[in-house]
């Protein structure tokens, strides 16, 4: 895919799904998050793939040669090695999505631009949006009514709505008989969860609060995400050793006590809990009796 980068420039921001990312990276130490988010933003930039060169992987990760050497191992598990290149198939498809909506993008503001004018465009003339946009490039998409007048010597261009802005804001209530896309059952299949059973919670949570959206399937996806980094979070505390002095720490602690003494007076097994070993009270009381006889 490197090299073959569609001409439409989609370089200036790239989509990162925080949910999916911190499910799949919870190992991960700071720097090596580092090195791989930087690696990601080296591949989006390129339109592609990266050579499988480990001076140019390391210069690109910030890190020394011997750094680089366990980097290496580490985030390879993100991409696959083909034909001398890092592939990564989930950005593979984002760049192509990203490639195709520019291209609409470019070819609806050239389509308007006739209308107004009334004559046609000519092939390779950029939108007003799109020249300012590949003149001064910003490192994030401009903010809605602001404009980049300072960066282009006091031009200000206000980017331009798309032609379905006004549908895409109209905001409604959740469907009782909601059914998620095709997009969204493999989503929820590739974590694990049960897709009917989200379904149900997501109405039922939706329809309670009258809470309106204007794209439901959209929201979908962000409470299946949601809903894997919440059991990505209770996995992770449930492997935690409880805290020192904490009631769990105490339970664990007594449950421990009662097996213990279990094993020491050869019972198969405890009935009522024992609150205290009485064998050394007993021997004593014994002892008594036998003084005083």
């Amino acid at each position: 895919m490197g090299g073959s980068m569609s001409t439409e420039k989609i370089d200036i921001w790239m989509p990162v799904f925080i949910g999916d990312y911190h499910a799949s990276t919870p190992h991960l130490q700071t720097h090596e998050h580092g090195a791989y988010l930087l690696l990601m933003m080296a591949y989006w930039r390129n339109g592609g793939r990266l050579p499988d060169d480990d001076k140019r992987l390391a210069a690109i990760a910030k890190a020394t040669p011997r750094e680089w050497k366990k980097l290496r191992t580490i985030l390879a598990e993100f991409f696959r090695v083909e034909d001398g290149f890092w592939v990564q198939k989930r950005l593979d498809v984002e760049l192509i999505k990203a490639q195709k909506n520019a291209k609409t993008n470019a070819d609806r503001a050239k389509k308007a631009a006739s209308k107004r004018w009334g004559k046609d465009p000519v092939n390779d003339a950029p939108s007003i949006t799109q020249a300012t946009l590949d003149d001064c490039p910003s490192p994030s998409p401009l903010p809605k009514n602001k404009t980049n007048a300072a960066e282009c010597g006091g031009i200000s261009t206000t980017p331009q709505p798309p032609a379905d802005a006004g549908r895409s804001q109209q905001r409604t209530q959740i469907d009782p008989e909601f059914s998620p896309d095709e997009a969204s059952r493999q989503l929820a299949l590739s974590h694990g969860l049960d897709v009917a059973n989200e379904v149900q919670r997501f109405v039922l949570h939706f329809t309670g609060n009258g809470n309106v959206q204007a794209n439901w399937q959209s929201r979908f996806s962000k409470w299946l995400l949601d809903a894997v980094a919440y059991r990505d979070e209770k996995q992770q505390r449930a492997d935690r050793p409880p805290r020192p002095g904490s009631k769990e720490a105490i339970r664990e602690a007594y449950l421990a006590s009662m097996e213990e003494s279990r094993m020491r007076l050869g019972l198969d097994e405890l009935g009522e809990p024992i609150e205290r070993d009485i064998t050394p009270f007993a021997s004593r009381v014994l002892d008594d009796d036998e003084g005083g006889q």
